[in-house]
C-alpha cells in the first residue's frame, strides 16, 4: 500500500516537473524570439529612416549649392533669397548650415558663431575633392552632411579645338541635421513593443 502511494506521488511530481519545463520552454520559445524580432525591427527602421533622411537633405542641399554659385554667394553673402533659403532649411530639418569657401574659411553659419573662422577636417577636405560624405552620430543623434558647392567652367582645349567643360570645387556646405523626430518614433515604437510583450507573457503565464 505504500510502495503504490509512493509511487503516485513520485508520478505526480514528474508531472509537475514536466509541465514546468514545458512552460520554461514555452516561455523562452515566446520570448526570445519576440525580443530579437523586436531587436531587429527597430534597427531596421532607424537604418533606413536615416537613409531616407540623409538622402532628402542631401538632395535639397545639391540644388541649394547651385543657387549658391548663381547668386555669387561664396563672394557675397548678402543676397536675402540664399539667406532665406539657408534659414528655411536650418529651421525645417532643426538644424545648422555652414558654408566654406575655397580656403576653408566659413563665410555664412545659420547659428553666426563660426562665420569668419578656418574649419580643417577631415570631412571638409575630401569634400574639396567632390567627394560628398553623410555620417551618422548616434550617441548625439544627429546626421552630418556635406556637399560640394560645384561651379561648372569652360576649359581652352590644348590642341586648339572648342573648349570643353570642367567642375570646380568652389566651396563646402556642412551641415548637420537633427534625428529627433526619428528617435521619438523609435521611443514610440519601442514602448509598443514592450506592450505587446508584456501581454504575451501574461498569456503564457496564464496556461501554465
Amino acid at each position: 500500500m505504500f510502495y503504490r502511494w509512493d509511487d503516485f506521488k513520485s508520478k505526480i511530481r514528474s508531472l509537475r516537473s514536466l509541465k514546468s519545463r514545458i512552460f520554461i520552454l514555452i516561455l523562452l520559445a515566446g520570448i526570445i524570439p519576440g525580443c530579437c524580432m523586436q531587436y531587429g525591427i527597430l534597427q531596421s527602421y532607424e537604418a533606413r529612416a536615416i537613409s531616407v533622411r540623409s538622402s532628402e537633405v542631401q538632395a535639397q542641399l545639391r540644388i541649394l549649392a547651385d543657387h549658391l554659385i548663381t547668386y555669387n554667394y561664396l563672394q557675397d553673402t548678402s543676397s536675402p533669397v540664399i539667406n532665406a533659403e539657408l534659414e528655411q532649411l536650418s529651421n525645417l530639418y532643426n538644424g545648422r548650415v555652414l558654408i566654406i569657401n575655397g580656403n576653408l574659411k566659413v563665410v555664412k553659419d545659420t547659428y553666426g558663431i563660426s562665420e569668419g573662422k578656418t574649419i580643417v577636417s577631415e570631412e571638409v577636405i575630401r569634400c574639396m575633392k567632390g567627394k560628398n560624405t553623410a555620417d551618422y552620430d548616434s550617441v548625439n543623434r544627429f546626421i552630418e552632411i556635406t556637399i560640394p558647392i560645384v561651379e561648372t567652367v569652360s576649359v581652352p582645349d590644348d590642341n586648339g579645338g572648342e573648349a570643353r567643360e570642367k567642375e570646380v570645387v568652389r566651396g563646402v556646405m556642412l551641415t548637420s541635421v537633427s534625428t529627433d523626430t526619428i528617435v521619438n518614433t523609435l521611443d514610440i515604437l519601442n514602448r509598443q513593443a514592450i506592450i505587446m510583450g508584456n501581454i504575451m507573457f501574461i498569456f503564457i503565464f496564464k496556461l501554465k
